[in-house]
């Protein structure tokens, strides 16, 4: 957490802030958030700043890149807030900070996977079903719905009941027995 000035100087901050961004309170003095935010960020944060103190709005909360004293970037979340004297006039903004890298890193992680996972879908040309058992969300793929001689508009509204009114009747009971054995965890 920090206590902001009007031209971004950090005029009070705690220990955790100091921690994060690998400064010592004393190398805080004449750093300003401009400086430690990534260039790419600066302008939608100053805009929420100028919002601020023209009384637009009371907070904002932006997802936001900071340097660290070694020159790593890394991602924050921050909450902004502005405190005015009892005359009205602005006497500081109040910053909380929190680090969201490794959040930011696994959603990162997920994406590359997913794209993987799609890529390796549309190269082989495989037909997929999904279901998610507690929600009862379906998914299919077009290639699945091409593959019993429909497109995926004909199957709508997609249900686990689409699957199972494509499933051939002979084969209606070993498929049963299947999902039951894999609900039982004797198969996978």
């Amino acid at each position: 957490m920090g206590l902001v000035s009007l031209d971004g100087k950090f005029l009070k901050k705690n220990k955790s802030l100091c921690e994060l961004l690998g400064y010592t309170a004393k190398e805080f003095i004449n750093l300003t958030f401009q400086e430690i935010t990534h260039p790419d960020d600066l302008e939608g944060d100053l805009e929420n700043v100028y919002k601020l103190i023209n009384d637009e709005i009371e907070n904002y909360q932006i997802e936001k890149r900071y340097f660290t004293k070694s020159s790593n970037v890394i991602w924050i979340n921050l909450s902004g807030s502005k405190v005015k004297n009892l005359d009205g006039t602005f006497k500081y903004f109040i910053a909380q900070i929190e680090n969201i890298t490794p959040r930011k890193n696994a959603f990162t992680q997920i994406t590359k996977q997913n794209l993987r996972i799609q890529n390796i879908l549309e190269g082989t040309n495989a037909g997929i079903w999904e279901w998610n058992v507690q929600t009862g969300e379906t998914n299919f793929n077009a290639r699945w719905a091409e593959m019993i001689g429909y497109t995926l508009e004909e199957l709508e509204p997609i249900s686990i009941k689409t699957w199972e009114k494509s499933v051939h009747p002979e084969d209606a009971l070993i498929a049963e027995q299947n999902l039951i054995a894999c609900f039982e965890k004797k198969s996978q």
